[in-house]
């Protein structure tokens, strides 16, 4: 089979069901989807294996889960995404490939990072899972087709980002749990955390709580008419539900 390189126009043959490739001619790497030829580009992970625990821990804590956690796996494969660029809205990801996170493709490509043309060969990428894409460029085209027709993107092109599988044990709960964490940002995707019980949840709230049944408790000894009393109720509940609000925010 004979293709054309994207970059210098050069015609290259491929090998039967071969999808990943390299013109010979200018380097550039290339993945051969069912309908064109596109640049293949992947970023460097920059976080390392030895920083999960504490990545994860500190994201726990936010979510007022601050037992212990043990990592039972972890693990750094490459995930596909369509890389739209181009035009007013810069760029956009959408998924290559299927996963039972659907939360990935809300990960974000830092500023100062640097695309790569995929090499098989590189130290970044030898020897590490690759998921192959799974998605069509013509339906995320399709899907895209309002958008690129006003010109908000111009190119379309498949990039691999790298990701760790982590699977962690939490003291006090059964079975196992799994994230995504992103390898270049450290941003934390999964579908289910451990649950937080009232004992774990920090003393803060239980003092909210309590100063308001205080509140209450006084004003009902204070205000003896019973109208007078509900009104007193109503505008004191107003800034103690937006204090309790505020907080459970925090622990999200």
């Amino acid at each position: 089979m004979k293709v054309k390189c994207n970059q210098c126009g050069a015609e290259l043959k491929v090998k039967p069901n071969e999808i990943f490739f390299s013109c010979t001619y200018c380097g550039s790497s290339l993945y051969l989807d069912a309908s064109q030829v596109s640049f293949h580009y992947y970023l460097a992970p920059k976080i390392i294996d030895g920083d999960l625990k504490l990545i994860l821990s500190a994201f726990l804590q936010r979510k007022s889960l601050k037992q212990k956690i043990r990592i039972e796996k972890k693990e750094i494969f490459y995930f596909p995404f369509w890389l739209l660029k181009g035009g007013e809205k810069g760029i956009k990801l959408k998924l290559a490939a299927s996963t039972a996170i659907d939360e990935i493709e809300k990960v974000v490509i830092p500023p100062a990072g640097k695309l790569n043309f995929f090499d098989p060969e590189n130290e970044d990428i030898k020897g590490k899972k690759i998921v192959a894409p799974g998605i069509a460029y013509e339906s995320v085209k399709k899907n895209m087709e309002d958008e690129i027709k006003k010109g908000d993107f111009s190119q379309i092109m498949l990039l691999h980002l790298p990701f760790f599988l982590c699977q962690y044990r939490y003291a006090g709960e059964k079975g196992v749990f799994t994230v995504l964490i992103d390898a270049v940002g450290g941003k934390i995707f999964a579908n289910s955390f451990p649950h937080v019980s009232l004992e774990k949840i920090d003393s803060e709230f239980f003092w909210a709580i309590g100063i308001t049944c205080i509140i209450f408790f006084m004003e009902g000894l204070i205000f003896k008419n019973l109208l007078v009393k509900v009104f007193v109720y109503f505008i004191s509940a107003f800034p103690l539900y937006f204090l309790l609000q505020y907080l459970l925010r925090k622990k999200r």
